[in-house]
């Protein structure tokens, strides 16, 4: 677990985006003190909510917190995530046991560009669970990943063991990936995997508040420890009576993402029917129920579009140092090779003070 939490930090740490951005970038497998945590709080109506710093645990959001903090079990914080976590609650196989649901975390990421290549020339489409501060710096990936007909689903913000965090962040956690996804792509995920697959009842009871499914997996590739033989170990799979496996691998690195197509085929050759999620399930892919009372202006709704507003939305505060301005407010758009994080950046300032003078320009008709 030390391994995979110090490979997530060299991933921050590798974009020139998250290095502009927030020099002091930093992922554990263990929920950060409050004292390093963003100071993002609850904006007033029209005021754009900056995003927390990549990779770390998001402060409370008051507006949020009023909203799906109830009724949640009183269980005690955890020092460190569970050793075996009980998941007889969440989903772990397909309804069906022709199908098997190929599912990827932790992207997107320069290697996942590779993997929907190769996914591409066989006509096959898998399920992303995406990390939001990979999506905010990789949004053209999300993009070409969702056009091309794959599911994406929610992995957290940033990535902790969510038993260790207080309940207010873990929602905080969850609403800033959904929002930087619902930014990106227009839809709102309907299913999460909690990272490490660490979640217990309180964690769960979050979860569900916020109309999310758990999807856990029946079969752990191995991948993020450093196994190099998934095809082999996915071929062992298909000998037998078929199962509706969900199996676990992984796209932020390219020792891991670049397995992907030869474990695709061997689930293939061994009679399966490659899925996502949804279709495995049964349900849909995407729900924007959790948008529901809060407006889409940026604020604690996601900012979709300035036609929809009663009117422009002002200049917002300044941001808790290390702060991402919204995609949606900023047109924040490709970057995703490496070296060209300084230019995104640039564009996306540059966006967000032509916004800001719209805005002073309107108010001044006034």
């Amino acid at each position: 677990m030390l391994f995979r939490a110090a490979s997530l930090l060299a991933a921050a740490l590798a974009s020139p985006l998250a290095l502009a951005q927030n020099p002091s970038t930093s992922t554990t497998a263990t929920a950060p003190s409050p004292a390093s945590a963003s100071s993002t709080t609850a904006a007033s109506t029209f005021s754009p909510l900056p995003y927390p710093a990549l990779d770390t645990l998001p402060a409370a959001v008051p507006g949020w917190d009023a909203k799906f903090n109830k009724g949640i079990p009183n269980i005690p914080v955890n020092a460190a995530q569970l050793p075996t976590p009980v998941w007889t609650k969440y989903q772990r196989q397909c309804i069906s046991p022709g199908n098997w649901a190929v599912t990827f975390d932790d992207g997107p990421s320069d290697p996942t560009l590779a993997l929907l290549d190769e996914l591409k020339k066989r006509n096959i489409k898998v399920t992303f669970f995406v990390v939001g501060s990979r999506v905010i710096q990789n949004p053209a990936i999300l993009k070409r990943a969702f056009s091309e007909g794959h599911q994406i689903a929610l992995h957290t913000w940033s990535h902790p063991a969510l038993t260790t965090g207080p309940t207010s962040q873990i929602i905080a956690e969850m609403m800033f990936s959904a929002r930087a996804i619902k930014e990106t792509i227009g839809v709102t995920p309907k299913y999460m995997r909690p990272p490490y697959g660490d979640i217990d009842d309180r964690v769960g009871a979050i979860l569900q508040a916020l109309g999310l499914t758990v999807v856990i997996w029946s079969y752990d590739s191995g991948d993020s420890a450093n196994a190099t033989d998934v095809a082999a170990r996915f071929a062992n799979l298909t000998v037998g009576p078929k199962v509706g496996q969900i199996t676990l691998e992984h796209d932020l690195f390219a020792p891991e993402a670049s397995q992907g197509p030869a474990a695709v085929d061997a689930v293939v050759a061994g009679g399966y029917k490659v899925v996502r999620i949804d279709e495995c399930l049964g349900g849909a892919a995407y729900d924007e129920s959790i948008w529901s009372g809060f407006a889409l202006d940026g604020s604690l709704g996601p900012f979709v579009n300035t036609a929809n507003l009663s009117q422009p939305p002002p200049a917002a505060a300044p941001a808790p140092a290390g702060a991402v301005p919204s995609p949606g407010l900023t047109g924040a758009g490709p970057g995703t090779a490496k070296g060209a994080g300084n230019d995104a950046a640039g564009t996306t300032v540059s966006a967000f003070l032509a916004l800001v003078s719209l805005a002073v320009a309107a108010a001044a008709m006034l």
